[in-house]
């Protein structure tokens, strides 16, 4: 028998994989292998240590001439709309921005930009809490969905 020491896979849930090791440290315990103070330290969670790396992207924002039409993801686009256009994240995909000293997280809910050189476009809520209008770089960082 192979003995595999793969992590777990993202198909794979997170309550199968915490089921597996209450069974493993009951067993243990059972055994007289582990005490419940060294069960406790095991088993206890643990925070995320996984640091999200920052970038910078060329982007645009759009805004008045396009309130009130759908956008790709769903929806309509409105004045707050806190959305982002790309052109292959998936919808849902929350991503933190910062500019000049400003910070806010949008979700991606279009496609776009469709102009060459830019990776995003900033919806009207967006720009507006990050202070930014016209073309520019912004630091971003992907959250995750």
């Amino acid at each position: 028998m192979k003995v595999r020491n793969d992590p777990p896979r993202p198909g794979r849930s997170l309550a199968r994989s915490a089921g597996a090791l209450a069974l493993v440290t009951a067993m243990l315990l059972a055994s007289g292998t582990l005490t419940p103070a060294t069960a406790q330290a095991v088993t206890a969670p643990r925070p995320a240590t996984r640091a999200v790396r920052w970038d910078a992207a060329r982007v645009s924002w759009y805004g008045p001439g396009f309130y009130g039409r759908s956008m790709a993801g769903g929806g309509r686009l409105t004045r707050a709309s806190m959305v982002v256009a790309h052109r292959y994240l998936p919808f849902g995909t929350r991503i933190q921005f910062a500019y000049r000293g400003q910070t806010t997280v949008a979700v991606v809910q279009d496609r776009g930009p469709y102009v060459g050189g830019r990776e995003f476009d900033l919806g009207p809520g967006v720009a507006r809490r990050l202070r930014f209008s016209g073309v520019g770089r912004v630091r971003f960082r992907i959250l995750g969905r």
